[in-house]
């Protein structure tokens, strides 16, 4: 998948996604399309890119209506059909409302740092006993296993003797099976008053998605990750291996729901990761030169259940979005300047990496 101008209105692609259909759905991507022109024209590259995350989730979302329903399509047309006509501040409009879905949405589905590693658990897995975490749940729910893989957790293969038999019989070879979060893990920290404080400590950035899950209709998810711990729930859980982890966590994997609930098609952004996979995976569906590549997120046990579609599934628009629109090459190139800059010059000149920088963390004012 790489980076890819809007549809136009006449184009195959949009006419058949029944877009139209919807309340001054047409005008607003027309505002769109004129603003991409204009971008384009004017070099600006990262308005072109701005322009294209709010088009993109257009379609993207309207195609997980069955999921979401409309409800975010007619935020995002909400957000844009109020623009002035004409060149400068309509463009404007769109180039802040795609600032707002790249900093605040697409930007929390996405970590770039090392996944946070949990220490492997020490007690024996047995479900009893093995509910203390969410990290816990949700290995114990995914059979201590890699989700993708198979691959069993290397500690909990050591202390149980039948996850050692079984490990045997299937082949492979045990690893560490790390906890990932879908939502990242820093998007809530200290959203919410503690449990020993009446004080509300809330970080700058969090309010911006859980404002932009609160507009599109996901007010229960909002508040269920807004609760002391809430982005730890074992719905915002899967356990994956280290490579797969990061993959995941950058947006260069990510999970397409299928007709089939809980089962999910594996996409992923280039060929080199499904070769990983498929070398090293110990499961039919994703080993082997004609893996199906889909997987079953199910689970039979009540106290942790399966990853949450709904999450599953904005990871997955942003992940797409963040490809087609340039918006995942604009944040790799930002944080390799970050890396590389020891400190900002005087003259200046990086204004532009620092208002990138922080941006992400700007106070998004709204329903949070």
């Amino acid at each position: 998948m790489t980076m890819s101008p809007l549809p136009t209105l006449e184009s195959p692609q949009f006419q058949e996604s029944g877009l139209c259909e919807l309340p001054n759905a047409a005008s607003m991507y027309e505002k769109i399309l004129q603003a991409e022109a204009r971008a384009v024209q004017d070099g600006a590259n990262e308005n072109v890119m701005l322009v294209r995350v709010v088009g993109h989730p257009l379609l993207e979302l309207h195609a997980k209506r069955g999921i979401f329903g409309n409800r975010p399509c007619e935020t995002i047309i909400d957000e844009v059909i109020p623009s002035s006509t004409g060149h400068g501040d309509g463009d404007n409009v769109v180039f802040e409302v795609g600032r707002r879905y790249r900093d605040h949405l697409i930007c929390r589905f996405r970590t770039s740092t090392e996944p946070y590693r949990y220490p492997p658990p020490s007690s024996h897995p047995s479900r009893p006993s093995y509910d203390k975490t969410a990290k816990e749940k949700a290995l114990a729910r995914d059979d201590f296993q890699c989700m993708i893989t198979g691959s069993f957790d290397e500690t909990s293969v050591k202390h149980n003797a039948e996850l050692q038999a079984r490990e045997k019989d299937l082949g492979g070879r045990p690893t560490v099976v790390e906890a990932c979060h879908i939502l990242s893990e820093s998007t809530t920290q200290g959203v919410g008053a503690s449990e020993e404080s009446s004080v509300v400590n809330k970080t700058h950035y969090a309010p911006g998605v859980l404002a932009i899950l609160t507009q599109f209709g996901l007010e229960r998810l909002a508040k269920a990750l807004e609760a002391v711990n809430g982005v730890h729930e074992v719905w915002n859980l899967l356990s994956l291996e280290p490579h797969i982890h990061a993959d995941f966590d950058s947006l260069k994997l990510w999970f397409e729901s299928t007709d089939e609930p809980n089962r999910y098609e594996i996409c992923f952004f280039n060929v080199t990761i499904g070769r990983y996979i498929r070398a090293i995976s110990i499961r039919p569906e994703t080993s082997g030169p004609n893996a199906k590549m889909v997987d079953n997120f199910s689970s039979d046990w009540e106290g942790a259940p399966p990853p949450d579609p709904k999450l599953l599934a904005l990871h997955a628009t942003c992940a797409r979005v963040a490809h087609m629109s340039g918006a995942a090459e604009f944040l790799d190139d930002l944080e390799r300047q970050a890396e590389e800059t020891d400190v900002l010059a005087f003259d200046g000149s990086s204004a532009h990496l620092l208002s990138g920088l922080i941006s992400p963390y700007a106070v998004i004012y709204g329903v949070a």
